[in-house]
């Protein structure tokens, strides 16, 4: 009986955690908050303990998720001479993940409201010293205090992340299991559910024992990336008229997290597959209601800057969302004025045939990016010109494609780690393939990426010959050779997270 009483208890308490859902991105009451200024949350905080010498070494880092086909936007926030510092979101935006990276912390964060957040140096600085070979999902925030509106939707989060590691690294496992798609559909599914059967009994539990009121933000988070992945077992396959994913349609993210991106990205890339010649006739032949349409088309797309130009230009006339729209204008209007700026300082680039070590010299660009096209036909020749120019230097060449989603992301975010690099003897060279662009597209792109130092088009075969050479299998490759030529494999697996101390080692 007293088991019964517990379990009925619960069931109510979960029935008035359910009714505090907040009101989704499809509902029309989004295009008056979205216009209100008030509703720009701020994060603000202040670290303590600290030295003069921390205020003018260490740096506060963010990455706001973001409603476009990027997703994610790295920043940074200026720490004042008091420790303090503070955020404002670029708009008025419900549930927004955003990852504030304390120094020697990484703390995922919603923000709908208002936080505050305040830390200790001195226990951050012992507790990444003692734990810093742990995984983040063990979370290092325990010495962080949160408070403001949006506190207890951040610590649940945190909470939730520590709970039970072993239950989560099951969910994983099947997971990846589920991802094989050489299955058949069926078996994807059937693999799928499990995992998130045993999830959904995992995060009951949790709410048991940790009760709510923010519990619909696990249920919201689960159900959208479960429910992305019944888009991504249809990509390259006839969508389905049976009804199948009509609950995977109904599904509307209540947060602008990573999942809830994902959802609209995924059913976008699924629609763009089945409707080649014109994607947006997917949204008619699914009966997509049109607010949630809007959506899939603001967060889809291409990612470069030109060809989301295009896409946006496309798609504007389209929207029937009044927020969408705007969001869309001021994203267009950036990316021209953006455009604008590259083209300009394209053509007033300084062209030249002079014959460099690295190549022919293509020209130079306002960032400090020095362009040239390759001559060499035989790649060890073209490495030994590379290494010739930078006598005593060990080299890292980083092998990227125009097109490379994580190519142009890591060089984007290593512009902290090129600073270290500068005071170290180490150059960095930019290596770009041909593979599916050409050199126009490699100059706009060096252009837009605003990345300085030497970049090299890989002309006729050298693109397919460095590969084969160094046994590359993929892009972003990076190749490092020591100051004495000599070349080490695999140590360099992103510039933006390079280890510098074990770099130092090398040197």
């Amino acid at each position: 009986m007293k088991k019964r009483a517990c379990i009925l208890m619960f069931i109510c308490l979960w029935g008035f955690l359910k009714a505090q859902v907040p009101f989704s991105f499809e509902d029309p009451q989004m295009d008056a908050y979205f216009t209100n200024p008030a509703n720009v949350p701020v994060i603000k905080g202040r670290l303590l303990n600290y030295t003069p010498e921390d205020l003018d070494t260490l740096s506060i880092r963010y990455v706001l998720v973001v409603p476009n086909a990027e997703r994610q936007s790295m920043r940074y926030a200026d720490l004042k001479k008091d420790g303090s510092f503070e955020i404002k979101l670029d708009y008025a935006l419900r549930y927004q993940q955003v990852f504030l990276m304390l120094p020697y912390s990484f703390n995922e964060v919603i923000v709908h409201q208002g936080l505050y957040v305040e830390a200790d140096l001195i226990e951050l600085r012992k507790v990444y010293l003692k734990y810093k070979d742990i995984p983040e999902s063990l979370s290092r925030n325990q010495t962080i205090n949160f408070g403001g509106p949006d506190s207890s939707l951040t610590q649940l989060k945190h909470l939730y992340n520590r709970f039970e590691p072993e239950v989560k690294e099951q969910f994983y496992s099947l997971q990846n299991t589920a991802r094989n798609y050489k299955l058949p559909t069926s078996e994807n599914f059937k693999l799928w559910n499990q995992a998130f059967d045993l999830l959904e009994e995992h995060q009951s539990r949790f709410l048991e024992k940790f009760p709510s009121k923010d519990a619909w933000l696990l249920e919201n988070e689960r159900l959208s990336e479960y429910y992305s992945h019944h888009f991504v077992f249809h990509w390259n396959k006839p969508i389905p008229k049976d009804g199948s994913l009509d609950a995977a349609l109904r599904h509307q993210p209540l947060l602008v997290s990573n999942d809830g991106i994902a959802y609209y990205s995924y059913l976008q890339t699924m629609l763009s597959v089945a409707y080649k010649s014109n994607p947006l006739k997917g949204f008619e032949e699914i009966l997509m209601p049109p607010r949630k349409a809007d959506l899939v088309k603001i967060m889809g797309g291409p990612q470069g800057l030109f060809e989301r130009e295009e896409y946006m230009k496309k798609i504007l006339p389209t929207l029937q969302s009044p927020w969408c729209k705007q969001l869309i204008q001021e994203e267009l209007a950036s990316k021209k004025k953006q455009t604008q700026e590259i083209n300009n300082s394209l053509k007033n680039m300084p062209l030249s045939t002079t014959k460099t070590g690295l190549g022919k010299f293509v020209g130079s660009l306002p960032q400090g990016a020095n362009l040239y096209s390759a001559e060499e036909k035989n790649i060890d020749s073209l490495v030994q010109r590379i290494r010739a120019l930078y006598p005593n230097q060990a080299i890292i060449l980083d092998v990227w494609a125009t097109w490379c989603a994580p190519c142009i992301s890591d060089m984007k975010n290593s512009k902290e780690t090129k600073v270290e690099l500068k005071k170290l003897p180490v150059k960095v060279v930019y290596l770009c393939v041909t593979n599916n662009s050409d050199e126009e597209k490699w100059k706009k792109k060096v252009a837009e990426l605003g990345v300085d130092g030497d970049h090299i088009w890989l002309t006729g075969g050298l693109s397919t010959k460095i590969m084969e050479r160094y046994g590359l299998s993929g892009y972003p490759s990076y190749i490092f050779i020591d100051a004495k030529g000599e070349y080490h494999p695999k140590f360099i697996h992103s510039i933006q997270h390079l280890d510098i101390e074990n770099l130092k080692k090398k040197l």
